[in-house]
């Protein structure tokens, strides 16, 4: 079963959760030497692509809960809290068995939500099995299923899934996002009245913050446009302010902390220091210690220019957006 240790962060997510390349189902690799499950297609999984993200056990919106891990295929399947089928194991041809909730995660997955850059759409539940499989955005084979070995089918008006994955096009800022989560959420926890609990990513946060860290990445200048209260940053190239940009993705009021910063060379950014700043003006402070915020989404893209030193050096700049809700 996949360990409640480990690979399980503050984020209340598990890694390792991959598509596998002979069946299209998602199935959990586990260590990378282990044993791979039982596919319908014959054999073990084979995983292809993305390293998926999964949130467990925390009521998110526009997620579905009820999902878990069948301890004999290793695969991810929808366990019904209505009494009748559990659609069908490829290691047996019985149902699916999941162990007991104290023992095992519940997984809740994003479902009809906008995809971005560090999730795939195109994931359904199939009702024949009960197994979540990859649809694409192009009807195709559609793998295997083991109720009749055939392809996967999913009904016309169920919901449709968005899984978040660690390896989103070309990796960038996975690491930086990581760290300032943490960061602020350190920093959240220690202060003379804490937060009662730590913030919960948001996909649509997180999806909205990374769109405006590339927008200020691909438009040189555009960081120097200052809001009515002389606030860099926060200007989309289309006019737009962070207000309208969280009321537009999430239907809620929240807030928006930007950094940016430049280095030559191969210098990383100063994470910590972007902290540093939020924490020493009273706007940026305000934000991140409100504990009326309960989600948040971060991104993080680098632009190139000539460092504004004079020095005609190229550089490297860092954006880095945080949204809250």
């Amino acid at each position: 079963m996949p360990p409640l240790d480990g690979l399980v962060s503050s984020r209340s997510g598990q890694e390792a959760w991959c598509f596998c390349r002979k069946c299209w189902g998602l199935f959990y690799q586990g260590e990378p030497s282990g044993p791979k499950g039982s596919c319908p297609a014959g054999g073990a999984h084979e995983a292809q692509g993305f390293n998926f993200y999964l949130p467990h056990d925390t009521d998110l919106p526009f997620t579905q809960s009820h999902w878990r891990f069948c301890v004999k295929c290793w695969g991810m399947f929808w366990e019904s809290d209505q009494p009748g089928p559990q659609g069908r194991c490829p290691k047996d041809n019985n149902p699916h068995q999941a162990q007991p909730p104290s023992q095992s995660f519940t997984f809740h997955l994003p479902c009809n939500v906008q995809e971005a850059p560090w999730s795939q759409a195109g994931w359904r539940f199939c009702w024949k099995c009960f197994g979540m499989f990859f649809e694409g955005s192009e009807r195709g084979p559609e793998g295997r299923c083991p109720q009749d070995s055939n392809a996967h089918e999913a009904r016309p008006d169920d919901f449709r899934f968005v899984l978040p994955h660690w390896g989103f096009p070309s990796d960038v800022g996975t690491s930086e996002r990581h760290q300032i989560f943490d960061l602020v959420n350190m920093t959240r926890q220690h202060q003379p009245r804490p937060c009662a609990s730590n913030l919960q990513i948001d996909l649509r946060l997180d999806g909205l913050a990374q769109a405006h860290s590339q927008d200020l990445a691909e438009h040189p200048g555009l960081w120097n446009k200052l809001t009515p209260d002389g606030w860099p940053g926060h200007y989309g190239s289309n006019g737009s302010l962070p207000t309208e940009r969280i009321k537009w993705a999430t239907g809620a009021t929240g807030q928006e902390n930007v950094a940016m910063q430049w280095a030559t060379g191969n210098a990383p950014p100063a994470l910590q220091a972007v902290l540093d700043s939020w924490m020493s003006d009273a706007a940026h402070k305000g934000t991140l210690l409100n504990c009326a915020f309960k989600a948040t989404g971060i991104g993080f893209s680098v632009g190139h220019g000539k460092a504004p030193d004079g020095s005609g050096r190229d550089a490297n700049f860092y954006y880095l957006t945080q949204d809250f809700i």
